[in-house]
């Protein structure tokens, strides 16, 4: 669907993108009690300020979500130069600014929640509207021209680390808060895990899907909004087929 739609170009993924930010927040909402918003993060960091879509307070650290929705045909991961592979997924170096922006305000903000601004650390997810083998932020950086993702504020880098990013598809994020919904998984800890092990060849995973997997956790795992809409679909296929039975 996402495919033919496409053919719209920026006309569709403008709309869809508003729609898709939406649901990703919602989804944010359920990772954790203390959730604030974009407009929570610009009240505290000035509203000039560029910053991400919404910010999970939670065991001392701050988990940053930035929504991005793009065309992202599949010739993207095929492309070998970077400077087309920048004009391609613009999008994800301006997340990961937005990111830096956010850390550095927050931590600088005499507005924001205690908890929020001493934060120890930050990590940033990257939510897109399909699968994108970019690895987490180390493996992404390195895609694109040398200084695309260097912060001019080294402070930055040191408040969220490159291997603290990650790019995660629509379908593993849903599955992710599925998973600390039902209390399978501790958000920060499986997140302090995923950076541990993608140290080393041996466990390093591109998706964070894979991380899911190592942890055991089902891929059913959706949001409310997807399963409504499946039992919607379903209950009017059902309807249709047995319409168009046999009688006996």
């Amino acid at each position: 669907m996402h495919s033919i739609m496409s053919e719209a170009g920026e006309k569709y993924i403008q709309d869809f993108g508003k729609v898709f930010e939406k649901h990703v927040i919602s989804e944010a909402r359920t990772l954790a009690q203390e959730v604030y918003s974009e407009s929570d993060i610009q009240r505290w960091t000035g509203d000039d300020e560029e910053v991400v879509d919404a910010l999970v307070a939670h065991r001392g650290r701050n988990v940053l979500i930035e929504a991005k929705a793009g065309l992202f045909a599949e010739v993207v991961m095929a492309v070998g130069h970077s400077e087309i592979f920048l004009h391609k997924t613009r999008a994800l170096p301006k997340a990961v600014s937005q990111a830096w922006a956010t850390s550095l305000g927050v931590r600088q903000s005499r507005l924001a929640p205690e908890p929020v601004s001493r934060a120890e650390g930050n990590y940033l997810l990257i939510v897109t509207n399909r699968e994108l083998s970019t690895g987490e932020g180390t493996s992404l950086a390195s895609m694109y021209p040398e200084g695309t993702m260097n912060p001019e504020n080294p402070d930055a880098l040191a408040l969220l680390p490159l291997e603290n990013i990650f790019v995660v598809s629509i379908s593993d994020f849903e599955r992710l808060a599925h998973a600390v919904r039902n209390e399978h998984l501790d958000l920060v800890e499986f997140l302090d895990l995923c950076v541990a092990a993608n140290k080393d060849g041996q466990t390093s995973r591109l998706y964070i899907g894979h991380h899911l997997d190592r942890e055991k956790i089902p891929r059913n795992g959706r949001s409310k909004l997807v399963n409504d809409a499946i039992d919607v679909c379903s209950n009017r296929l059902a309807s249709v087929l047995e319409k168009q039975s046999p009688k006996p």
